[in-house]
């Protein structure tokens, strides 16, 4: 029987946003984003919100905007996914990352 890695709770102090940007308003996703920054800003935690970024479709493609969000998430102790984020390619490639790094996912808060 293989035994289970136990995992030392960790101090989260920067936590990445990750949601659906792709396929909604540009402006409906940046309210999304804000709301969950100002929510962790609330709860004491630093956040890094990728649609600072410059998430504008006609600026970069999307795969450069993932290098550079990956890097963005790489540098966190955390990932907050918004409610939609199982609909985001992006997203769902984030949480995978975080999970294989051993950055702690938030749901909820």
């Amino acid at each position: 029987m293989r035994k289970l890695k136990v995992y030392e709770p960790k101090e989260i102090k920067t936590v990445y946003i990750s949601g659906r940007i792709t396929g909604i308003p540009l402006s409906e996703a940046k309210r999304n984003f804000e709301e969950a920054e100002a929510l962790l800003l609330e709860k004491g935690y630093i956040p890094v919100n990728p649609m600072k970024n410059n998430h504008d479709p006609d600026t970069k493609g999307w795969i450069d905007h993932m290098l550079e969000d990956i890097g963005g998430l790489m540098r966190c102790d955390g990932i907050f996914m918004l409610n939609n984020w199982q609909q985001s390619k992006g997203a769902r490639i984030e949480h995978y990352i975080a999970v294989e790094m051993d950055i702690t996912v938030i749901t909820k808060l």
